[in-house]
């Protein structure tokens, strides 16, 4: 469990980086989106949410599939949660098995179908052009 001071030194090694970008970027949707993801598997988790508050899920992945690459965390965060239920005693397998075939339909509701699922995997490839944040410091370092 945490507490205030075990989020006090997090936080405060966090508040330089989150100064140093004033502007409003993309993935402040992916922060809000997995800490919805977040909040609703651990409250289903520890019985202070019914099964059906987790039909959000795929609605979340659906808009978050449409607004920022990072919405493979979604699948991550609850693929962590299914872990969690298959190696333990509790008996959400089914159900967590359910929201997750529907959070994968759901993310397949973009422009590009299942193009756009997998684009993540192909983020890095050739540009045509290099991209100085994808290089390595060595590279950098030789200019």
């Amino acid at each position: 469990m945490s507490s205030f001071f075990v989020a006090l030194p997090a936080a405060l090694l966090a508040i330089p980086l989150l100064g140093e970008r004033t502007e409003i970027r993309p993935e402040v949707f992916s922060y809000f989106f997995a800490g919805l993801f977040l909040w609703l598997l651990w409250h289903f988790q520890k019985g202070r949410l019914s099964f059906r508050w987790l039909f959000l899920l795929p609605l979340i992945e659906s808009l978050w599939v449409n607004s920022h690459i990072y919405f493979f965390l979604g699948f991550l965060i609850l693929g962590s949660f299914w872990m969690e239920d298959l190696f333990s005693e509790r008996k959400n397998l089914k159900k967590l098995t359910l929201i997750l075939f529907l959070t994968a339909l759901a993310a397949l509701i973009n422009p590009f179908g299942i193009q756009g699922l997998i684009y993540p995997f192909l983020i890095f490839g050739n540009y045509g052009y290099r991209i100085v944040e994808n290089q390595t410091f060595r590279f950098l370092k030789q200019r």
